[in-house]
């Protein structure tokens, strides 16, 4: 598209354009001195193209509008049941409020634990841990906003209503569940996420880290809380159950003090080291200084085998249920 726009040429400037024919016709005739003369004014043509606008669709917009539909939940507004909260969700501007509200409802009725994996053993959905007491998850997916900064590992409730919401679990739900009045809820939530170019995908494994109080001081030490398994965390695990160990006196008999540094009652008459020193005698060990015996039989019980013997060995049930999870 292409506009004509004259432009009237200024008084006293050069004439950037030969002259125009009407300018010729009407030059000075030196025989008709009478004769009027008229010069047109100077007027040039500038071309000046115009390009049409075009529009252009963002990731996770939509050029077509969405309808505000007000819906009320099909679980806690079933017939027989009333909840206030459910009432007035909206299939359109309020579409991520909704998949909030049906991603709590599912949870709470255990419809979520097929979808997402607790990784709590056989326990039925009633009998799970979900406040972050004993199992603490965080989100598989890597690049979740849940992984960025300093966010700390989540409870079973918060992982799966986020799971649901946030990496389109609830949607699978309804696929497996759907029932009548739900397709519109689906459908309005599947265009959401296809506007925003995301798949519905299963959930990877599981990532959840098991804590628990230890079984010798029950978490008297402040220490002995919160105790895990998880691969980077098991080493201060086994410390504390081996310290705890020598507090109860188990390796007075499996590393005796010998007869230097042996009390009346048997025991170890200098425990810090401070007049008898105890070498590890262990092929390849990495500590090569002299310790005391309190450290001595901790280091032996840590990281020679100690440790998994006396568990075995342990009256406790729970203990010896340990033993094959603490290794390193």
């Amino acid at each position: 598209i292409f506009y004509a726009v004259k432009l009237k040429q200024e008084k006293g400037a050069p004439v950037p354009y030969a002259q125009s024919a009407l300018e010729v016709d009407n030059s000075e005739d030196v025989d008709d001195p009478t004769e009027a003369k008229v010069q047109a004014p100077n007027v040039f043509t500038k071309v000046i193209p115009v390009i049409p606008k075009r529009e252009v669709k963002t990731e996770g917009t939509s050029l077509g509008p969405r309808v505000d539909k007000i819906h009320n939940c099909l679980i806690c507004n079933a017939p027989g049941k009333s909840n206030k909260d459910g009432r007035k969700l909206n299939l359109g501007s309020g579409l991520q409020e909704l998949k909030y509200h049906y991603s709590v409802c599912v949870y709470n009725e255990g419809g979520l634990v097929p979808f997402i994996d607790p990784g709590q053993g056989s326990l039925k959905s009633e009998e799970l841990e979900v406040y972050g007491a004993k199992f603490r998850y965080k989100c598989p997916f890597p690049n979740c906003s849940k992984n960025q900064g300093r966010n700390k590992a989540i409870g079973y409730k918060e992982y799966a209503i986020h799971c649901g919401v946030a990496h389109h679990q609830i949607e699978k739900w309804m696929v497996a569940n759907m029932r009548p009045g739900l397709e519109e809820v689906y459908a309005a939530v599947k265009i959401a996420r296809e506007e925003e170019s995301m798949e519905m995908v299963d959930m990877p494994e599981v990532v959840v880290e098991e804590m628990h109080t230890c079984f010798i001081c029950e978490g008297k030490e402040r220490e002995g809380r919160n105790l895990s398994f998880d691969g980077s965390m098991v080493y201060q695990t086994r410390y504390h159950y081996a310290s705890c160990y020598y507090d109860e006196g188990a390796y007075l008999h499996k590393y005796p003090p010998g007869a230097q540094n042996m009390n009346e009652e048997g025991g170890p008459k200098d425990i810090l080291g401070k007049e008898v020193k105890y070498h590890c005698q262990e092929k390849d060990c990495s500590v090569k200084r002299k310790m005391g015996y309190k450290e001595f039989t901790i280091h032996m019980s840590n990281e020679h085998g100690g440790l998994e013997q006396v568990m075995k060995d342990d009256h406790r049930e729970a203990i010896r249920n340990l033993a094959g999870r603490i290794k390193k």
